[in-house]
């Protein structure tokens, strides 16, 4: 198995696919934890 050997790179710019013009769709709370999906998140969370 060759494919496990491969170290991994970052793309640049040009190998990188365009970004989005909306954002995805998400729900407003997690389904499980109840925190907040989308900004403005709680204190002490990252982003």
């Amino acid at each position: 198995m060759s494919g496990f050997n491969k170290t991994t790179i970052m793309p640049s710019a040009e190998q990188a696919l365009p970004g989005r013009n909306q954002a995805i769709a998400v729900p407003e709370k997690h389904f499980v934890n109840g925190n907040s999906m989308s900004p403005p998140y709680p204190d002490g969370y990252e982003s």
